[in-house]
Formats: C-alpha cells, structure tokens, sequence
C-alpha cells in the first residue's frame, strides 16, 4: 500500500518513500488491485480466530474491500480530476508542514516529486473520460491551489537552504512541475466535458455499495435518508428552543450570531 501510495506513507511517518509520486496508470491500479485480492483471499482462510482477532480481520477487510470499490466500482482516477490535484497539495503540503527531516532532505524530496508531476498528469490526461462540469470547476480549483503552491509557497519556505545545487534543482524543478500543472489546467478547460451535468453523482448502486464496501452500513438508503431527515429536524426543533430562551422576539439567526 506504501508503495502505490507513497503520500499515505508519509503522513503515517514512512518516509522510504518520499521521493515518489502515485502511479495512477490503468496497469499499476490494476497491480494494485489484483495484490489486493490475494490478501483477501488470505484474509478469509485464517481461522478459527479469537474474537478480538475476528474484529481485526472485519475491519481489515472492510478497507481492501473499500479501496477495491473506489478503483474498480467508482474510478475517480477517470471521473474526478480533483482527486489529482489532491494528491500533489496533500503530499508537498505534508513535507512543507512537518519538521520531521531537515530542510535539506525535505527539499530534496519535493524536488524528486516535482519532477515526477508531468509525467503523473500525463497519466491524468489519458485516464480522464469527459468528467461532469461541476468536476471540471472543482478540479481547476484544486490545480489552482498546487499552483500556487509549487510556485509561491514552496520556494519562499525553502529558498533559504544552504545548498546551491538544491536551491538550482528547486527552481528548475518549480519551473517544469508549474508548467506541467498550467498545460493541465489548460486542457481541462478544452476538454470536452461530459454533455450530461448530473453525471457527477455516483448513483443508487455506487452509494449504497460504497457504504457497504467500506463501512459495513446495510440499511437501505430509504432508511438512511429517514434517519437523516429526522435527525435534522430534531436539532432545528432544540435549536428553535434554546434561541427562544435566549430571546423570544428575535429572529433565530440573530441570536445565533
């Protein structure tokens, strides 16, 4: 899982990884999850297990099975082009935050990311397939964000870096990853979009597999929404209440200011 994910080692404290970037190819997903499968299929031998045990192996369970629905069943890698510029701000905002390496090595790892960026939207481009609209806007958005990270942030927090070779490779590397994200930003703009502006939603069936993929909800969406709706209406009654007693004669967003 490190190794496809390299940010999601880095935030858990593994830095063996640090100079990577995801592989968001259709072959290395694929990879990815055919391991995944072997450890289910592992995962549903073992037994008879202590009952702690039993709990362990369900929630272990319930994330592969989480991750084989998102990539095979939802595929934002070929609907959401949000999901890419969230990959690049979360992993180079990780380094920049936490002090967990020198500035050097840090630097260093932003440098090798930054120079894998063109060729992971490369990817991005060619798994894409007509996302709705509104993902579009969300997804120029987050590009936006990246921007000015790799151009602005980044530099000004490491500028300062006694290394000369280092300080050269960051702005050559800030140079190529910046134009990478700004041809990006560019061809999502011309892309042609996806004709149907409802296509975002993921639908009854990928909604209510996706709950019980991942967190093990097997109530009927009718039920959830029930829940939801009474739930909502039971803290509009309390807070109706207390903005009373708080003051009867004024409007309730009043008094909630």
């Amino acid at each position: 899982t490190f190794e496809f994910h390299p940010g999601l080692a880095n935030a858990v404290g593994v830095h063996e990884h640090d100079h990577a970037l995801e592989d968001l190819s259709a072959a290395s997903i694929a990879r990815f999850c055919a391991d995944l499968d072997v450890v289910s299929r592992e995962l549903r031998t073992l037994g008879p297990l202590p009952a702690e045990d039993e709990v362990e192996r369900e929630i272990f369970q319930a994330r592969i099975d989480a991750f084989l629905f998102d990539y095979r069943r939802l595929v934002p890698w070929k609907r959401d082009p949000y999901s890419y510029a969230e990959v690049l701000s979360s992993q180079l905002n990780t380094i920049l935050i936490f002090e967990y390496a020198s500035k050097e090595e840090r630097l260093a790892s932003i440098i090798a990311k930054e120079r894998l960026i063109p060729g992971f939207l490369v990817e991005a481009r060619r798994n894409l397939d007509r996302p709705a609209p509104i993902l579009v806007e969300y997804g120029l958005r987050g590009v936006a964000g990246a921007i000015s990270l790799v151009r602005r942030d980044l530099p000004r927090a490491f500028g300062d870096v006694s290394s000369p070779a280092l300080r050269a490779d960051l702005v050559a590397a800030t140079e190529s990853a910046a134009a990478a994200l700004d041809g990006f930003a560019g061809w999502l703009r011309s892309a042609e979009p996806n004709p149907d502006p409802g296509s975002f939603a993921l639908g009854r069936d990928g909604y209510s597999g996706w709950l019980a993929a991942g967190e093990r909800t097997p109530d009927s969406l009718e039920s959830l929404e029930r829940w939801a709706l009474a739930e909502i209406e039971e803290t509009r009654t309390r807070l109706l209440a207390e903005t009373a007693r708080i003051d009867r004669t004024a409007e309730p967003s009043d008094v909630v200011k």
